[in-house]
């Protein structure tokens, strides 16, 4: 029963953790057109622009695992070129009307989160 418990437990702190992490670096980009999510090797990103700086970050999910990777913009890079932050079995965005929700699965449930863009609308949905 104690294993059963600590398993529920780890999940549910996983994918908190995960939905978390990305509120976390949108908050720390937020500002005005900086925020986007936009298609990247299949899937989709939420992409942070930073203010007058050819760079953005993309945090999107590739072979089981929530990935960030940092590049110029006109980089031509793939999805496995970025870092492994977490295990994650998905991870999607949408972008209407400055709110972006988030929603994470891990070990096969999903955790979703709603931000409030401070900025308002993003570059893009």
């Amino acid at each position: 029963a104690y294993r059963r418990l600590t398993l529920r437990d780890q999940a549910a702190y996983d994918r908190r953790t995960c939905v978390q992490y990305v509120a976390t670096r949108v908050r720390q980009a937020d500002g005005a057109g900086c925020v986007a999510v936009e298609p990247f090797g299949g899937s989709e990103a939420r992409v942070l622009a930073e203010q007058e700086s050819p760079y953005v970050t993309r945090v999107y999910c590739h072979e089981g695992y929530m990935m960030e990777l940092y590049a110029d913009a006109s980089a031509e890079l793939s999805p496995g070129d970025g870092e492994k932050i977490m295990p994650a079995d998905s991870l999607a965005f949408a972008l209407e009307d400055g709110l972006l929700t988030v929603t994470a699965g891990v070990d096969g449930a999903p955790s979703t989160l709603v931000l409030a863009l401070r900025s308002g609308e993003g570059v893009g949905a």
